[in-house]
């Protein structure tokens, strides 16, 4: 039991340097200082946190307007593809008809 508890605290430690190291735990720090000295935000604080510790993408107007065409392409399949289905089955009955009249 001992040799697990040095594992965990070792791993523990290796972690917490590895933060150290990647600036990760100062960069969390400026977000919560951030947080505490203004704790009124026009948004929830989790969102705030995420946005900041995200790389802010160069293109991300362009991404959001590729993604809503996106979207209304993929409404526009959906009532393609029930279109499509509606007129397999119009045909079928008119098939269907077709040949029930040139037996007789």
């Amino acid at each position: 039991m001992e040799n697990y508890q040095v594992g965990l605290m070792t791993r523990r430690r290796d972690f917490r340097e590895y933060l150290d190291r990647n600036g990760v735990l100062d960069k969390l720090t400026e977000i919560f200082m951030d947080q505490l000295e203004c704790p009124v935000m026009n948004f929830p604080n989790k969102e705030y946190t995420r946005k900041m510790l995200v790389i802010p993408n160069p293109d991300e107007e362009k991404i959001l307007e590729i993604r809503s065409k996106l979207y209304d392409a993929i409404s526009f399949r959906d009532f393609l593809k029930t279109e499509n289905d509606s007129l397999k089955a119009a045909f079928e009955t008119i098939d269907d008809g077709i040949i029930t009249t040139e037996n007789d």
